[in-house]
């Protein structure tokens, strides 16, 4: 998340904004799977995770070619 956040001023808008979602939906993804698996198991975990794990990887390799595109 630091990484993608220190993209900012460097490309595109759409680039970092997808980036930067896409590693703050992933970094979700991977707390749902430490706080279902130990100190508090919730409903609905596996969708939730797989949710944002997939929306997440999806932001982040959008932003990355929306770069490549863009020139930068």
């Amino acid at each position: 998340v630091t990484t993608a956040i220190n993209r900012f001023g460097r490309v595109s808008e759409l680039s970092f904004w997808a980036v930067a979602i896409g590693a703050i939906l992933f970094m979700l993804s991977d707390s749902m799977i430490a706080i279902n698996k130990w100190p508090y198991p919730f409903e609905m975990a596996s969708p939730m995770i797989m949710g944002t794990y997939i929306l997440g990887q999806l932001g982040i390799v959008a932003g990355l070619s929306w770069q490549v595109i863009d020139g930068e």
